[in-house]
């Protein structure tokens, strides 16, 4: 080979190790999502935190939702930090346009937690530190801080009201629990190699509206014993089996209530889900039907419910079933049913 090709060979190859270097080399950006631990059973993502919960709670549904006591709390917070940040606008700056993460963990079975994951932006920083020194003035403030997994993690504890969170790379992840934080921080030193959406891959890059309230995120085999912590009455109908492995929705909120669609997305383990498998949706014309008293109310409907039923019957693994006679009975039904739990004294 002449000496021009070798200069030239030598160029591509100097200039091809670089190029590798850089990419091994260059520090991973990091992204808030990480932070949210596998154990979340629904998880709420929106980029105008303050300005959609406002529309919330002006909504009819808020009537509903306010009974949830850590609901009812977390409005209670949100104002109380509006107050201190001197108001005029100024908490919603701190987390509006911010990817502001929310996520719900069962912690009891009466109860569940929420974790605040909130990205603090170019002077948010500054704004979280004032409204420190200001609960310090005016609430009587008593700071703490311990040291966990080589992690930070400070308390601060007024009223008898404590909140414990850590801030990493210029986000705030705070929580009333603090085993949640504690969760949080060993998803850091396991480099977030299990964390939520490594545990439900399907969830990530769902398509959604620019327009819209934020996006809900589900962990199907969480959601029975999540909707059941904040349930008088317990839904015992879900069985064995799960809605689906994880769920997304694309929310919108209006004056009338909330808008929910999205995706259920099918696993190898089974999930009701899967017993719609080749159905069409049809549509729900019931309502009338439905007491006032009614605490859970499950609706089913599909173009073929006699082979949804076979699908489910094999959900069961319960030989004891009368397959015919149920095959009867759900052709009589013809395309749609509801089941309802009932209040009761003994919540029951």
């Amino acid at each position: 080979m002449k000496r021009p090709e070798w200069i030239f060979v030598g160029v591509i190859v100097l200039v091809a190790s670089y190029f590798i270097y850089s990419y091994l080399s260059r520090e991973k950006k990091f992204k808030e999502w990480e932070l949210v631990t596998s154990n979340a059973a629904v998880v709420y993502e929106g980029k105008s935190l303050i300005s959609t919960w406002n529309k919330l709670v002006k909504s009819e549904v808020w009537t509903s939702i306010s009974k949830i006591e850590d609901v009812k709390r977390a409005n209670e917070s949100l104002q109380l930090l509006d107050t201190l940040s001197g108001g005029n606008g100024q908490l919603a700056s701190l987390f509006n346009n911010q990817h502001s993460i929310i996520s719900a963990h069962v912690t009891s079975q009466n109860s569940f937690g929420l974790t605040y994951i909130l990205p603090l932006g170019k002077n948010g920083h500054t704004l979280f530190l004032n409204l420190l020194v200001n609960l310090q003035n005016d609430y009587k403030l008593i700071k703490n801080q311990r040291v966990y997994q080589a992690q930070t993690i400070y308390e601060l504890e007024a009223e008898g009201n404590k909140i414990s969170y850590i801030i990493y790379k210029n986000t705030i992840v705070l929580s009333r629990e603090a085993f949640l934080i504690e969760d949080v921080v060993r998803n850091i030193q396991d480099k977030f190699a299990h964390n939520f959406i490594k545990s439900y891959p399907v969830l990530s890059g769902n398509p959604s509206f620019a327009t819209d309230d934020g996006n809900l995120y589900i962990n199907g085999n969480e959601i029975p014993l999540f909707t059941n912590s904040f349930l008088n009455v317990k839904n015992k109908s879900t069985g064995k089996y799960t809605l689906a492995d994880a769920i997304f929705l694309d929310l919108d909120i209006n004056d009338t209530g909330l808008l929910a669609t999205g995706f259920a997305f099918e696993v190898e383990n089974e999930s009701l889900t899967s017993t719609f498998k080749d159905q069409q949706a049809v549509g729900f014309n019931l309502m009338n039907l439905i007491p006032e008293n009614a605490a859970i109310i499950e609706h089913f409907g599909t173009t073929d419910l006699g082979a949804w039923y076979i699908n489910w019957v094999g959900l069961q693994h319960n030989d004891s079933i009368n397959k015919v006679g149920g095959s009867k009975f759900v052709d009589f039904i013809r395309n749609e049913f509801i089941q309802i739990t009932l209040q009761s004294n003994d919540r029951e």
